[in-house]
């Protein structure tokens, strides 16, 4: 027979573990959209329009495919990025919203949606919020 004891600290255990695991996953979450949305800016930089693409949910993808020149256009590798600040990462589900912030711009707020374990920027998103 297990004492209780035993028992007992191996619950303890498992539950502080589960704690543990659940604060790092959200803050992990929120790494993985800060740096998607640095990477995405990145993107912008340099003009690199099918890693810019790739990086959207396909509603936001088609449409902005549609306005740009050259879909297929990787721009300047060597472009100078410009420094983004990203804040006040809040996540709902497979959506989350951000604050941006550049040099010389005004606060931008951006959405997101994972999808297939992947967070994309898609701005309709917004809509959905305000619904």
């Amino acid at each position: 027979m297990v004492p209780l004891a035993l028992v007992a600290l191996v619950g303890v255990v498992v539950a502080g573990y589960l704690v543990v695991a659940g604060l790092n996953s959200a803050g992990g979450e929120k790494d993985e959209i800060r740096k998607t949305v640095k990477e995405f800016a990145g993107a912008v930089d340099r003009n690199d329009n099918v890693t810019l693409l790739s990086m959207l949910c396909p509603q936001e993808a088609a449409g902005v495919a549609d306005d740009i020149d050259a879909p297929d256009g990787r721009g300047d590798p060597n472009a100078k990025p410009i420094p983004i600040k990203v804040d006040d990462v809040k996540i709902n589900g497979n959506v989350a919203e951000v604050r941006v912030t550049r040099p010389r711009q005004k606060p931008a707020t951006l959405f997101l949606r994972k999808e297939k374990g992947v967070w994309k920027l898609c701005d309709t998103e917004r809509y959905n919020k305000a619904n």
